[in-house]
């Protein structure tokens, strides 16, 4: 990850995309990880944490939903 604001959307995107690219291809355990690793972003770069509860959020409803293992 780079720093800056410019490095912060960049993740995102990148998460997104994993977890995009995982949900699409059924692979649920990579999808899981793409949705809280897009959550530690703003922890990572001190952004709004609000963004990534949301998110964390998400991703453990998915995880919990699915019952990874």
């Amino acid at each position: 990850m780079t720093g800056g604001p410019g490095g912060r959307r960049e993740s995102r995107a990148w998460f997104s995309t994993a977890a995009r690219a995982a949900a699409e291809s059924g692979d649920d355990q990579l999808h899981a990880w793409g949705l809280a690793r897009k959550a530690m972003v703003p922890l990572n770069y001190g952004g709004a944490t609000t963004i990534g509860k949301a998110t964390t959020l998400r991703a453990s409803g998915f995880a919990t939903t699915k019952q990874l293992g």
